[in-house]
């Protein structure tokens, strides 16, 4: 799980809003993305 720091810094500059609430498909999304890059690897 990636750390508060970074999870701060995505919420703010993907809804623009620290506190907002993570919308259950963009986490989706994003492990999907990880998943993706470390086949890259």
């Amino acid at each position: 799980m990636p750390s508060g720091d970074y999870m701060r810094f995505r919420t703010v500059t993907q809804y623009g809003d620290a506190n907002h609430a993570l919308v259950p498909d963009d986490v989706l999304n994003y492990l999907e993305w990880c998943r993706v890059q470390a086949r890259l690897k």
